[in-house]
């Protein structure tokens, strides 16, 4: 039977209990983990027990040693290739690739040096529980989906015996979905706001498409001056993160906003002597090159405005919440904000009561009640 031997460590406000074991291979002692319960050490003590006189652990050790070098971030590069790949053959949206690279780059600052094999899954919940506590549960579960990629690429590769991610279950989302938005008094006091940020230019026209128009972040950034039909004031938003495209009417004042910033772009250009450049971008730079993010010029516009833990994302919720309240159900939610399952819809179900308090007002109006 395998030696494995379990070591209780005293430190000054705990204890902790440490495995060790004799390599089969080399005849030496050899650390393998630290647990904080004795009953968890003694369960690890025996499956490793088992793993030893099943031979498994030679098999193991075999592996570590051809990969012992590969770390968390070189299977996050391979990976990393995989879905640049994918995007080339129209498999997925290049705005999903960027979100999931993002991701990946925050997974590096703990994961990023660690040998595959060193990362126990009692690691990952561990990550993924203190995600979830200093920022959202939605953040924890969209980090872990990505680790979980970076685990199933490496056992494809052969570099892990098994997935330490595959087990671990996602947070429960239901409690902890946004449903904040804007009233008209609201908004128009952000719309002031963007008027005093360096973003002054193209801020109110960003705001606008969101509330107005339902649109994300990355479809105002992909959006192209080609997508825009000025004369029959109608938009088009091709570049979807779902990829359904879907056209609107423009609201007014939105259209009064991308003009003003369509002239004052015009008006730098032809300043700088700008003449062969891509202009096809709405809300690219000057040069014409695309803008990666504006989070600087919003939270000044938000701090201004006065508007606490407010995304720019909630602005979609602000224009569906107006298309209930107006009078609109989710069925036209559904449409406008180009989702393709109704369950993604079902978020806004509590603004019925609000459209229905809305209809019973004007009837009551009608008969003068």
């Amino acid at each position: 039977m395998a030696t494995v031997l379990i070591s209780e460590r005293v430190n000054k406000n705990d204890k902790s209990f440490v495995v060790y074991f004799r390599d089969p291979l080399s005849g030496k002692r050899k650390y393998y983990k630290t647990f904080k319960t004795k009953r968890d050490a003694v369960a690890e003590a025996a499956r490793l027990r088992v793993m030893i006189d099943g031979r498994e652990y030679a098999e193991m050790a075999k592996i570590k040693k051809k990969h012992q070098l590969l770390t968390f971030s070189d299977v996050g590069k391979l990976l990393c290739e995989e879905w640049d790949q994918r995007v080339r053959v129209g498999e997925i949206q290049t705005v999903t690739v960027d979100g999931y690279k993002i991701i990946l780059k925050q997974l590096n600052k703990v994961f990023g040096n660690m040998i595959l094999m060193d990362i126990a899954t009692e690691k990952i919940l561990e990550y993924r529980t203190d995600v979830a506590m200093e920022q959202t549960v939605i953040t924890s579960n969209r980090r872990l989906f990505v680790c979980k990629q970076v685990f199933a690429r490496a056992l494809k590769e052969g570099a892990i015996p098994e997935d330490p991610a595959a087990s671990i279950r996602y947070l429960n989302e239901s409690k902890h979905k946004r449903n904040k938005y804007l009233s008209p008094q609201q908004l128009n006091k952000l719309l002031s706001a963007c008027g005093r940020t360096y973003g002054k230019h193209y801020l109110p026209a960003m705001v606008l498409l969101g509330a107005e128009h339902g649109c994300s972040k990355q479809e105002i950034l992909d959006l192209r001056w080609d997508d825009i039909d000025l004369e029959n004031n109608l938009i088009t938003f091709y570049r979807t993160k779902n990829g359904m495209e879907r056209t609107m009417k423009m609201m007014p004042r939105m259209k009064k906003a991308l003009l003003k910033w369509q002239k004052h772009l015009a008006h730098l250009r032809k300043r700088r002597n700008l003449v062969n450049i891509d202009a096809s971008l709405v809300f690219g730079h000057v040069d014409g090159t695309r803008r990666k993010d504006f989070r600087n010029a919003w939270r000044k516009a938000c701090l201004i405005a006065e508007l606490k833990d407010f995304h720019f994302h909630d602005l979609r919720h602000t224009f569906a919440s107006n298309i209930i309240t107006s009078g609109g159900d989710l069925k036209d939610v559904k449409e406008m904000l180009g989702h393709r399952d109704i369950r993604s819809t079902d978020r806004y179900t509590h603004l019925s009561a609000l459209r229905k308090e809305h209809v019973q007002n004007r009837l009551a109006e009608h008969y003068g009640w």
